[in-house]
């Protein structure tokens, strides 16, 4: 019968703890019931010499976890005093507690340390589960922070960026009211965006946030958080010394996470910001680009078919049909191979065609066209591989080329112009010389009459980190060094 009754309540106590998970009342009546249980069967199976005591420490170990350590004590006591009391019942009275042999003080001893490890063993569990819930809200938070970080940083442009930040408080955060008001002209304007809030309540709102004072001096820039009427809390929107707007919020909400959020706005904004101004300066500088381009490669062209015709206009009389129509093929290639290099320019394609890097094939094309436009003699030499280099100083070098050469014709009026590069370990040197009627250089700088074409030249060769040289005296011809990299001498070309 008590093997019996032991495997029912056994399997009743399992379903009804299942059952009562979580409702501390009706856990606590299940205890009382079980102890109740097992001090009938320690009364009827000999007390301290039951073999069924051990069961005790199910009831034990219930009351530690559902309500601590004072309930697991008050059970372990009671149970005692129910064991011993059988004990002495079974002695019919007879004896006293000094009788008490030395197994049953051993069994209340093993009994007690039981229970107290039951204790400990109920202590660590709980601060294990502890430590979990607490991992488990450090990586919930970390989505979170992982999620508003993802949302805000793939946002384009502004407006998109408030629309997220509304979207997310309201979704994510399960606030009923979000505002976002946003400084425009310095501060002295706001607009608002907003959820959850009446037009009447958000009227008054506004009303009340521009005759506050407090407000008047956030707008300077001042970090501080402000408390406005209706119990709506004002966090800044911010980055560094930047203040973009203001998020405004329910009083009782977390404040660091909203704090967070802010200050992710402040920084996507500025982000934002600077990508508007970043691209502005790509603009101005692809139209530097192109115009520098231009002047370089295509007008130097230009200028050529130009002074063709002009000779063809003197000769035009004494030229015959073939002479004229082979005149007017040189023309026509040569406006075409401009037109070609123009639509490079401005598409900036003109260096990278199937990977192939051509500055020898453009220089040649150049110098052949040069040579035909004006009837004179350019040597190019190329000492390395050019091939080697890095695409903005090949471009740079032709560019600089062009313009060296056009100079030596349009102001020198050179008939032998050479072209020189040498690439070696040490760095990469160029030179330019013609034999035209040089001019006086020094001179030149002093009355701060350098043309653009120098200039420009200069500014090319500074921007592959060379040096740029010059060298013309009137009647002598004029010498221009470009020195990249390792190469620092005049002596080294």
């Amino acid at each position: 019968m008590i093997i019996l009754w032991t495997a029912l309540t056994a399997v009743a106590g399992h379903y009804l703890y299942s059952q009562s998970k979580g409702n501390k009342q009706e856990i606590g009546v299940i205890i009382l019931l079980e102890m109740v249980g097992n001090c009938t069967i320690l009364m009827f199976s000999g007390g301290l010499h039951s073999p069924y005591m051990w069961y005790v420490l199910n009831t034990i170990i219930m009351a530690g976890i559902e309500f601590g350590t004072p309930y697991l004590w008050g059970i372990a006591l009671g149970y005692i005093g129910c064991m011993v009391g059988c004990f002495y019942g079974i002695q019919a009275g007879s004896q006293k507690l000094l009788h008490i042999g030395l197994q049953e003080l051993n069994l209340l001893v093993g009994f007690v340390l039981a229970a107290f490890m039951v204790q400990l063993l109920i202590g660590h569990l709980k601060a294990l589960e502890q430590k979990n819930d607490e991992v488990q809200e450090c990586l919930d938070y970390t989505l979170k922070i992982y999620k508003t970080i993802y949302l805000f940083t793939t946002q384009e442009d502004k407006q998109n960026l408030i629309q997220a930040i509304l979207s997310h408080l309201q979704q994510v955060r399960r606030l009923p009211v979000g505002i976002y008001l946003d400084f425009m002209d310095h501060g002295e304007t706001m607009t608002p965006n907003s959820y959850g809030i009446e037009q009447a309540e958000l009227e008054a709102l506004m009303s009340h946030i521009e005759r506050s004072q407090l407000m008047k001096e956030y707008k300077t820039g001042k970090e501080r958080v402000l408390h406005f009427e209706g119990g709506y809390l004002g966090i800044p929107v911010q980055y560094t010394y930047n203040v973009f707007g203001m998020l405004l919020v329910k009083e009782g909400c977390r404040f660091e996470e909203l704090k967070f959020i802010a200050y992710v706005a402040g920084m996507m904004l500025k982000k934002i910001e600077m990508e508007e101004l970043n691209e502005q300066l790509l603009i101005g500088h692809e139209q530097n680009r192109i115009a520098n381009e231009i002047h370089d490669s295509v007008i130097q062209q230009l200028f050529g078919v130009s002074c063709k015709l002009y000779n063809m206009e003197k000769k035009a009389y004494s030229l015959g049909g073939e002479a004229m129509a082979g005149e007017l093929k040189d023309l026509r290639a040569t406006v075409t191979g401009t037109m070609a290099d123009l639509r490079a320019t401005i598409y900036g394609m003109s260096w990278n065609k199937k990977g192939k890097n051509n500055l020898i094939q453009k220089l040649e094309s150049f110098i052949q066209t040069m040579e035909r436009m004006h009837s004179l003699k350019i040597d190019l030499n190329v000492k390395g591989n050019l091939n080697s280099l890095s695409l903005e100083v090949q471009k740079a070098l032709y560019r600089v080329c062009c313009e060296g050469v056009a100079n030596g014709i349009k102001h020198g009026h050179a008939t032998y112009i050479v072209v020189s590069f040498n690439v070696d370990t040490n760095g990469l040197s160029l030179s330019i010389q013609d034999n035209g009627q040089g001019f006086d250089y020094n001179q030149v700088v002093a009355n701060n009459k350098l043309g653009l074409g120098v200039k420009n030249m200069e500014q090319l060769i500074h921007q592959i980190h060379g040096d740029l040289m010059i060298d013309s005296t009137p009647g002598s011809g004029t010498i221009l060094y470009a020195l990249i990299a390792c190469c620092k001498s005049r002596e080294a070309v």
